[in-house]
């Protein structure tokens, strides 16, 4: 079969469906592209070939850019489509004064997508590793370690874990928007809509001194059982403590009702709580590898 003839150019408003159907974890971002990308056959304009968008919004402190996503229908795969999209979102992002682009996803080594990747001069960056946790056997080990660094005096006078709806939405959509380079208006979206779900509501807590905002922890629904959606400490508080109170109050809150396992993840930097995985027997369900580009620096 020879190659197909193929057109990548900016979505137009009526494709948008079309779009998030290849790329359905769009509808989960903490905010939806300004643009789409889209490749279809030029023979043919109404199949659909693959679909491509950045998400507008600032992550990675160290390398600070946009996260991409791209995805070509299999039977069309090794034939130019998905670096002729790749090429059109690098164009995009300079145009925002961005100097990283990032890919995250399930990838395993030597697969497809970790060599498209790599011979477009995308280096590895980190790995978020998600765990299943059993109640009964993570509790007392974090009950012991809070118990501990509220005795070494590490937990500043005031703070304490609180209901997440109890607290100052106002503060915890600003932290959020600071973490996920997103607007005030979309995180407070964001944190109302998890509140609206009672069991996330009953799970999902802060730490707080009343005035001050140390951290959050989100909690959702999954598949099975409870997990911790969005795990955030305030940059001014990040010496493990506001961490280490929220997974904990989240694992209480999960005994409290009797739910036997709850998942959480961590970056691969994150040794605390890789620790505490490892020692309470938790099953590692998942890594998510990510790959990051330096636009400023591609041959």
């Amino acid at each position: 079969m020879s190659p197909i003839q193929f057109v990548v150019e900016p979505a137009r408003p009526s494709q948008t469906a079309a779009v998030l159907t290849l790329l359905p974890e769009l509808l989960s971002a903490c905010c939806l592209p300004s643009s789409f990308i889209i490749a279809f056959s030029k023979n043919n304009p109404s199949q659909i070939l693959g679909a491509a968008a950045f998400i507008p919004q600032i992550i990675s402190n160290e390398w600070p850019g946009f996260s991409i996503h791209c995805h070509v229908v299999a039977d069309f795969r090794r034939q130019g489509i998905g670096s002729a999209m790749l090429q059109q979102l690098k164009t995009e992002a300079r145009h925002w004064d961005i100097a990283y682009l990032h890919v995250t996803g399930h990838f395993e080594d030597n697969s497809s997508p970790t060599q498209f990747l790599t011979k477009r001069q995308f280096s590895p960056s980190s790995n978020m590793h998600y765990f299943i946790g059993q109640t009964q056997a993570t509790l007392p080990m974090l009950d012991r370690l809070v118990k501990a660094l509220y005795r070494r005096n590490r937990v500043p006078t005031g703070f304490s874990v609180q209901p997440l709806a109890q607290v100052n939405l106002d503060k915890v959509a600003e932290l959020f928007a600071r973490q996920f380079g997103t607007s005030q208006a979309n995180g407070i979206h964001i944190v109302q809509q998890a509140l609206s779900d009672p069991l996330s509501n009953e799970l999902s807590l802060a730490v707080s001194n009343g005035s001050e905002l140390a951290g959050f922890l989100i909690a959702k629904q999954s598949n099975d059982f409870p997990e911790v959606s969005y795990w955030v400490s305030a940059p001014e508080y990040r010496q493990g403590w506001p961490a280490a109170l929220l997974l904990e109050g989240f694992v209480r809150g999960l005994h409290n009702k009797n739910i036997p396992q709850g998942g959480y993840s961590c970056n691969d930097k994150t040794t605390a709580t890789l620790n505490i995985a490892r020692k309470t027997g938790a099953q590692l369900s998942a890594i998510k590898r990510s790959y990051v580009l330096n636009l400023d620096q591609e041959a």
